[in-house]
């Protein structure tokens, strides 16, 4: 009797199992179109808003991973969300801007929710984003090309917001990056943990931050490869980037505290991390200055990880 049950059971759960839907796995080509569709409603709102974007030279990166492109669209989804704020007064979703085992599901799902609120705009503005035509998709779209479109969205939705981020969101992120990067060295015996920052230098402008940051950065992947683990690459050039705005900066200080997360989530045995607050009004020189203590705790993890660090 019991076997005839287990036996009807093996056959109801074959049944069920074959009727069910087959969900197609999301590839970064989808998400490429995603974010084609929002790079022509913002195209369109340029227009009505009477914005002429300033464009940028595509960000160089290489060997990018759907975690990193994760990271780069909750930017955008806060951008958007602040945009359909300013114009109908209605906030986005919140989402997890921690996630650090993100898969290309769950960048779509972003972009979907950041085009939602983008098209909000679109309709308080009494525009039909029906008459919309989407360029050709490219279908052979991977994990860097998603990353440097979402840069690319980034710029110009932050050039169509009244309030622009600004370094304050920048510094932030960095004191974020400065509370991780303690937690990381607190697993070392041997390492320092106290840093301090240098002296504060006046006329800083946002592109010495972020080629300031871009430099560190590039030693924190140097960091990542001894230990073989994934880290998007960012290019040389990136450490002379020109007409910088303070927007970009938060999108690479962003970048950079979600590697070092990453590799805290990879600790057997995990310091918690310090919460970091809203600093109030600063300049791109106060943001310089506290890049100070957290480039002096990078190279104080390439010291005790005996990894050399590079110039230029």
């Amino acid at each position: 009797m019991n076997k005839n049950l287990l036996k009807v059971a093996a056959l109801l759960f074959c049944f069920f199992y074959s009727i069910q839907p087959v969900v197609a796995e999301v590839t970064p080509s989808d998400v490429h179109q995603k974010g084609q569709e929002i790079n022509e409603i913002l195209t369109l709102l340029g227009k009505e808003m009477g914005v002429s974007f300033t464009h940028s030279e595509i960000i160089d990166v290489d060997v990018v991973s759907p975690r990193e492109v994760y990271f780069q669209a909750t930017t955008l989804h806060s951008k958007t969300s602040k945009l359909m704020f300013e114009f109908v007064s209605e906030e986005g979703q919140s989402i997890d801007e921690r996630k650090v085992d993100a898969v290309p599901a769950d960048v779509l799902k972003l972009l979907v929710e950041s085009k939602e609120y983008v098209a909000k705009v679109v309709k308080a503005l009494n525009l039909n984003i029906d008459d919309i035509q989407i360029q050709n998709i490219e279908l052979t779209a991977g994990p860097k090309e998603v990353f440097q479109l979402i840069v690319h969205l980034n710029r110009l939705t932050n050039q169509l917001l009244d309030f622009k981020f600004s370094p304050a969101e920048s510094h932030q992120k960095i004191t974020e990056s400065i509370a991780i990067a303690s937690a990381i060295l607190q697993s070392y015996p041997n390492a320092s943990a106290v840093f301090y920052p240098e002296q504060r230098s006046h006329g800083k402008t946002p592109t010495e931050v972020y080629q300031r940051l871009a430099g560190m950065y590039r030693s924190l992947a140097i960091l990542f490869r001894k230990f073989d683990k994934s880290c998007l690459l960012l290019g040389q050039p990136e450490t002379r980037r020109q007409d910088v705005q303070p927007s970009d900066v938060y999108d690479l200080a962003v970048l950079f505290a979600s590697q070092l997360r990453y590799w805290h989530s990879l600790l057997p045995k995990k310091s918690e991390i310090r919460k970091s607050y809203y600093p109030g009004k600063v300049v791109p020189s106060d943001v310089y200055q506290r890049l100070s203590i957290l480039s002096k705790q990078i190279d104080e993890l390439m010291r005790v990880n005996n990894v050399t660090k590079i110039t230029g």
